[in-house]
């Protein structure tokens, strides 16, 4: 039991570890910023890494989208980032 809890503690760095080090939810407004230069009509209101990040971490749990939902605004209060609604 105690290796067992060992195991998914680190499988659930590791996850943080690839988003967190690889910079990928590094300066949102910057990212967005670049993404919507030049573009025409409605800007884009969340990055690629994020939606990508959501995603990933979307399948590796097998969460649900509302679990999703909440996953990602437990993290965005501390990454300070915009979180897409389900609704």
């Amino acid at each position: 039991m105690f290796l067992e809890i060992l195991y998914n503690k680190k499988l659930v760095n590791e996850v943080v570890n690839v988003f967190v080090d690889n910079g990928l939810l590094v300066d949102q407004e910057k990212q967005l910023k670049e993404m919507n230069k030049g573009k025409e009509g409605m800007p884009y209101r969340y990055s690629n890494a994020l939606i990508l990040i959501l995603l990933a971490v979307k399948e590796y749990f097998g969460l649900s989208y509302r679990q999703t939902e909440g996953f990602a605004k437990l993290l965005g209060g501390m990454w300070n980032a915009k979180i897409p609604s389900y609704s």
